[in-house]
């Protein structure tokens, strides 16, 4: 059988490239080791200027953009946004500790979502 049949997420997302831009180190770290585990290949920004900065430096886009919704100067939602205009194939995936930071998000072609990262190491695999 096919090996990317039967991987943990089929064959689109299967070792996807993921960039994780969060101001916690702790958090970045608790993320990536869940996503790797989970064979997805990751890179961390710890800001929004450095995320939009590997963004665009990066030839091939990400498959993902996991990104904190409150960062200090450029937040999750800007980040989100800068990302929809210049690479609007690329999916994003909000994180926020704050119920009330979820902002809505209009319809769109781009996969796109938000969650609490309360629950991200039991949730992410799921919803990436």
């Amino acid at each position: 059988m096919d090996a990317a049949l039967t991987a943990p997420h089929g064959p689109i997302w299967y070792g996807a490239t993921v960039l994780l831009v969060d101001d916690e180190p702790s958090v970045r770290q608790i993320v990536r080791r869940t996503l790797e585990e989970e064979n997805f290949h990751v890179e961390e920004a710890s800001d929004g200027a450095s995320a939009l900065r590997l963004i665009q430096a990066r030839a091939e886009p990400f498959d993902l953009v996991l990104t904190d919704l409150s960062m200090p100067q450029i937040d999750g939602r800007q980040v989100s946004e800068t990302l929809r205009r210049y690479r609007p194939s690329v999916a994003i995936l909000c994180m926020s500790a704050d119920p009330d930071a979820v902002p809505y998000i209009e319809s769109s072609d781009t996969p796109s979502g938000c969650c609490s990262n309360r629950s991200l190491p039991t949730t992410l695999p799921r919803r990436a």
